[in-house]
């Protein structure tokens, strides 16, 4: 009992670890001068298509409690170095990532 207890702590750590990091990166992004869009709490999807698409890219529901939310598109400025795109395309990996031309 103890090393299953062991392991879902490690596990629910590791969630909120990404979910912090998560926060951090649509900071710095903002901060930047960059924006990032998404479905927030409260919000509803009135379509199908985007009913399915929310489904597919939401994050589940332990990461909502968490307070990570659906991020759809970021858009970066050109100022934005290569390893901290690749770095947010990492966190984000169901976001449509575009950044400005230099």
């Amino acid at each position: 009992m103890f090393i299953v207890m062991t392991v879902l702590a490690i596990w629910l750590g590791w969630q909120a670890n990404a979910v912090h990091e998560r926060k951090r990166l649509l900071e710095l992004i903002q901060e930047q001068g960059g924006s990032a869009s998404g479905l927030m709490r409260g919000e509803d999807a009135y379509s199908y298509a985007a009913f399915i698409r929310l489904k597919e890219s939401r994050p589940w529901l332990l990461r909502r409690w968490l307070g990570d939310w659906d991020v759809r598109t970021i858009d970066l400025p050109a100022s934005m170095p290569a390893e901290m795109v690749d770095r947010i395309a990492r966190a984000f990996p169901a976001a449509s990532i575009e950044q400005a031309a230099p």
